[in-house]
């Protein structure tokens, strides 16, 4: 098995960033790292949505009631 070169460029995301003469920060990151964190964000949009829409008056699992016949108890 071939053991990998240094000379293969790195993938991932790198930042730098300098505030003012004496703080300064730097922060880099990996493909790998840069994938799951998408995954963490779209998981917490998607489940901030399923919220808002059960907290909303009619919403829940079945969705709205509206035009079902349910708010009365008779079925159409």
């Amino acid at each position: 098995m071939a053991e990998p070169t240094q000379d293969r460029a790195r993938s991932g995301a790198r930042l730098a960033l300098r505030i003012g003469q004496s703080v300064g920060v730097e922060a880099a990151i990996s493909s790998a790292a840069l994938l799951a964190l998408g995954a963490l964000v779209s998981g917490i949009l998607l489940s901030s949505a399923v919220i808002v829409r059960a907290a909303r008056p009619g919403g829940g699992p079945a969705g709205r009631d509206e035009g079902l016949g349910v708010e009365d108890g008779t079925q159409r």
